[in-house]
């Protein structure tokens, strides 16, 4: 029994010692033991910044989540009034093409929503987005639409002229209660500048 113990706590200690040692071994490797700089410079690279939206002329500031299409082939939306969402089958806001983001307007017992507002957008208003790298990009509102919800809304989520845009979706027009969903689509239109 004595010899037991004794040959666990060996074993022990072998795994033990060969543990620490590919941990620092890895370390060593990544260079993390120089300075505390290059324990900053990992970390940052593990780290990731929630992507946001901002818009000035609103006021608002709202984090943007990925979202794509629901079993049926719809665009799924954020199920909160708060959050954003980023049409995650199209391209990254600030990419060559043309990114959606949409939110809600108008939501349950008067409780405000982000894209409330968002009707208050003028020609040449910025907005910004920031990505998981912290990297920004700038667009202004070049046009702002209305569509019935039922019409073709492709060109929203689409163009072939090699440049960046970014354009806003919300709900607009008279409450359905039958089919619970507005009448019609803002959309806004922003080409990046930056």
């Amino acid at each position: 029994m004595f010899n037991a113990k004794i040959s666990l706590t060996k074993l022990f200690t072998v795994v033990l010692i060969v543990l620490i040692l590919f941990v620092l071994a890895y370390f060593k490797e990544i260079g993390i033991f120089l300075t505390t700089g290059k324990i900053e410079n990992h970390l940052s690279l593990i780290q990731t910044i929630r992507p946001s939206l901002s818009i000035p002329r609103l006021g608002l500031e709202a984090s943007v989540l990925p979202f794509g299409l629901t079993d049926d082939g719809s665009l799924d939306t954020p199920k909160l009034p708060t959050e954003l969402g980023w049409y995650s089958l199209g391209v990254s806001p600030g990419k060559v093409g043309t990114a959606v983001i949409f939110g809600h307007r108008g939501w349950v017992n008067g409780v405000q929503a982000t894209f409330d507002n968002l009707y208050k957008l003028t020609i040449g208003d910025m907005i910004t987005y920031i990505n998981e790298q912290g990297q920004t990009s700038t667009f202004l509102v070049r046009n702002l639409k209305i569509y019935n919800k039922d019409d073709n809304t492709s060109s929203v989520f689409s163009t072939n002229d090699s440049l960046a845009h970014l354009n806003l979706i919300t709900c607009a027009g008279a409450w359905n209660e039958d089919e619970t969903t507005y009448s019609e689509r803002l959309v806004i239109f922003t080409d990046k500048v930056n």
